[in-house]
């Protein structure tokens, strides 16, 4: 959006994907996937008949937000993780036995269990938010826009600590049926997990702030500019 929106770019455009944005690209109140003690409301994508519609940002007064909290279907349409609905938080009630009950089928309870980062089921094409799909077009979207303008874009794919946990054990990365469909889609793109695979061998979780859970540490924005700096390098993306 960000991208759409602006003028003035520079003759190489980069739009990164965190490996669990496609948890964020079909939510509108992020609070439903990340509790805080602030509101998150945001912006999103839908797909309509193959293409990309902009959901805004909800406008919701401080005077309604009590009723938002009690009846969020009225003013969230595009929500995945509705409250109480099979993939959104449960609001416990009596009998509280069966709420635990409920609980323990919820998706993130799920994907602990199977020592998987959250977001792995959603990188499946069969999944009912459909976020593969979602999470592909506005990539290629963005890819498409910025060739039509004459810029040189990049998507660069950025793996969560958890992933390199999932790619040692499973030997692949969670998000790559999203690497595989960009590639077959033709669109540029860096992932920086493959090359962290190949030339870091110390320890992954100095990569991060805290593992499972932090952003990357200093240590790990060094490595992936690195990384970044010597793809535009050999692809010769810029004259020096």
């Amino acid at each position: 959006m960000r991208f759409l929106n602006a003028t003035d770019h520079s003759p190489v455009v980069f739009l990164d994907h965190y490996s669990d944005n496609i948890l964020r690209n079909v939510n509108q109140f992020r609070n439903f996937i990340s509790p805080h003690t602030q509101y998150g409301f945001k912006p999103r994508f839908v797909l309509r008949d193959g293409a990309l519609s902009a959901q805004p940002l909800p406008s919701i007064s401080e005077k309604a937000l009590q009723a938002f909290f009690d009846e969020p279907q009225l003013i969230l349409h595009e929500e995945f993780f509705l409250p109480n609905s099979p993939s959104g938080p449960l609001i416990a009630s009596f009998p509280y036995a069966w709420s635990l009950i409920k609980a323990y089928d919820n998706w993130m309870i799920r994907a602990a269990r199977a020592r998987q980062p959250p977001w792995t089921d959603f990188y499946s094409p069969e999944h009912a938010a459909h976020g593969l799909a979602l999470t592909s077009a506005i990539l290629t979207d963005f890819y498409s826009n910025a060739t039509a303008q004459g810029i040189q874009p990049v998507v660069v794919l950025l793996p969560d600590c958890k992933d390199f946990a999932e790619k040692s054990r499973r030997g692949k990365f969670t998000y790559e049926p999203l690497t595989e469909t960009l590639v077959r889609a033709n669109v540029r793109l860096l992932d920086v997990g493959s090359r962290v695979v190949m030339e870091y061998h110390d320890d992954l979780h100095r990569l991060y702030t805290r593992c499972p859970g932090g952003h990357l540490s200093p240590e790990g924005n060094r490595l992936t500019a690195e990384i970044i700096s010597q793809y535009v390098r050999r692809e010769k993306l810029i004259d020096n």
